[in-house]
């Protein structure tokens, strides 16, 4: 074969090698494109939607008794309600009243923790249903005594004053209510906030990879239980800290820890099933 010749396929050979790595590349690249939208990067995560306009509007239903003040949204739930707040300081919100939750803060302005309750009428056995069309209060953040659940939503949006805060959850469990009955109203110190932090993560069914200090706003989401049947006075809460500034909105890790052993057992016992489903 000649010079020219072998010259002719090696140059043939050399382009075909280009066109290979050229379309490998883009093979390559295409899948990153699709692995990248996948997986929960960045705000794709959790999508903040506005509520101030709902809370505009909700406050005209406001009455002498309780005032609207914020809004609450929880992610992987029908939570996306009006918080309402007493300025009587009764607290004593009627269960006919569907779709909202409420603060027991002194006053009605954002502080660096919140507590934020609400009625459980649908949800309080020991095998809790993780949605329904029926549920109108906080029977919702049961579903997080099931751990893929919790796997999958970890954000707390909060509007109020008229700015939106989003929390990363950091803890999701049982709680006296002697303990809830402990909780400081209004701005917490750094002392306050270092002991809530440590009483919340000791109570977590979960480890949160989330790093939270006493420098970091909170908020506690809380409702009632029957969850152990043979325990009275306990409560379910979610806490969350808040979103950092320049804190990417993103996915993180969520463990079951030994907390989680009972409740396992106890789920492992039947079915999910309610004994209040008929109420």
């Amino acid at each position: 074969m000649s010079t020219k010749k072998n010259k002719k396929l090696s140059d043939v050979i050399k382009s075909a090698s280009i066109v290979s790595m050229i379309a490998a590349g883009i093979l390559v690249l295409l899948l990153l494109v699709l692995l990248f939208k996948m997986i929960p990067f960045g705000r794709n995560y959790y999508k903040i939607e506005s509520r101030i306009d709902n809370i505009q509007t909700t406050r005209n239903s406001d009455t002498k008794n309780y005032e609207t003040v914020g809004w609450l949204r929880v992610q992987g739930t029908t939570i996306d309600y009006p918080i309402i707040w007493s300025p009587d300081d009764s607290y004593d919100y009627p269960v006919q009243l569907e779709k909202y939750v409420w603060t027991f803060e002194a006053d009605n302005k954002y502080h660096n923790k919140i507590n934020i309750m609400g009625h459980n009428i649908l949800n309080l056995s020991s095998h809790p249903i993780r949605e329904s069309d029926n549920f109108n209060r906080l029977e919702p953040i049961m579903a997080f005594v099931y751990d893929d659940f919790a796997e999958k939503n970890k954000y707390i949006q909060l509007s109020m004053d008229g700015r939106e805060y989003l929390y990363k959850i950091f803890s999701a469990g049982f709680i006296y209510e002697t303990d809830i009955g402990l909780l400081p109203m209004g701005d917490n110190t750094k002392e306050e906030m270092l002991s809530q932090i440590k009483m919340f993560r000791e109570s977590s069914l979960y480890d949160y990879d989330v790093d939270v200090n006493e420098d970091d706003d909170m908020v506690s989401i809380i409702t009632c239980t029957r969850f152990f049947e043979g325990k009275k006075n306990i409560n379910f809460q979610i806490t969350g800290r808040r979103v950092r500034t320049e804190e990417k909105i993103n996915n993180y890790k969520v463990t079951k820890n030994k907390n989680y052993k009972e409740v396992e057992e106890i789920l492992e016992k039947g079915d999910e099933n309610n004994e209040d489903s008929s109420v």
